[in-house]
């Protein structure tokens, strides 16, 4: 995805032997959501729509099941925002990122953050996701080219999930601008 080969990525999700794939931190995705990622990625979203509603039975018992799984809370919400379910995205990821915020765990808690602020840009709330962007490319935390919450200037620039913000002026001067003093607490 990160070398947009959305036909490889396609190949990928069909040779999975399970029905799911887990996230880094254990958080199972069914094929329909990695599909309709794919099909909104490729600019299809009348494609990625019944992907994403056929995934989100699954992901909706997930997060019923495991309600203090904050990465449960977060995926959820992407899903509500890939859906156009504004209200219960933002719900979803604010809820995530209070149950495992960044005073409590500074190494998984601005993951969370950063999921929150793809909700934030795939939900239309362009200010508070270029604000927390800003804020999370000052704070210490894990790096990963396979977490989609990852919040590197590299990923902002490389991750189809940006695109969103491709056009706002404030997301073009952050992805040129050097990359900002990491700020230690």
């Amino acid at each position: 995805m990160l070398a947009r080969d959305f036909a490889a990525a396609e190949r990928a999700v069909a040779a999975l032997a399970t029905e799911t794939a887990l996230t880094p931190f254990g958080t199972p995705l069914p094929k329909g959501y990695l599909l309709g990622c794919i099909a909104l990625a490729r600019g299809e979203p009348q494609r990625a729509q019944p992907l994403f509603e056929g995934a989100r039975t699954a992901m909706e018992a997930e997060a019923r099941g495991f309600p203090l799984d904050a990465f449960r809370q977060a995926q959820l919400g992407l899903l509500y925002a890939c859906l156009g379910r504004k209200e219960d995205a933002l719900r979803q990821g604010r809820r995530a990122v209070d149950l495992l915020p960044e005073s409590k765990d500074a190494f998984y808690g601005p993951c969370l953050s950063g999921l929150l602020a793809l909700i934030y840009a795939r939900t239309g709330e362009s200010d508070e996701a270029i604000a927390l962007i800003e804020r999370l490319l000052t704070v210490a935390g894990p790096i990963s080219q396979v977490f989609e919450g990852s919040i590197t200037l590299s990923e902002l620039r490389l991750r189809w999930q940006w695109d969103l913000l491709r056009s706002d002026p404030r997301f073009q001067k952050i992805i040129v601008g050097p990359e900002p003093k990491t700020v230690y607490k």
